[in-house]
């Protein structure tokens, strides 16, 4: 005679680049927003690497210069947009 756990129907979304587990909702929208242009960026500052690098720094320029835009205001915005289209996309 368990009672199992209360199922959360409308779960709140936290998208920010600090989670592994949601930074992939601001890089796919940035994938999504600039195709060609994010993967050639983003190859070229990979190949051109001399040494170790921290991934997070490479994505955060990549974005900037991609997008023109400081990567601070670009994940507000990519936040704001990939939340709308899961909150579009949920089945309650």
């Amino acid at each position: 005679k368990r009672k199992g756990q209360n199922v959360r129907r409308n779960p709140k979304i936290n998208i920010n680049f600090n989670n592994p587990s949601t930074a992939r909702f601001i890089l796919l929208d940035a994938y999504m927003r600039y195709t060609d242009r994010f993967l050639n960026t983003l190859r070229t500052k990979l190949t051109g690497l001399k040494k170790t690098a921290n991934g997070r720094e490479i994505f955060e320029a990549t974005i900037e210069e991609v997008s023109g835009i400081p990567f601070t205001e670009y994940t507000k915005l990519a936040s704001k947009a990939q939340t709308e289209m899961i909150l579009k996309n949920r089945k309650d």
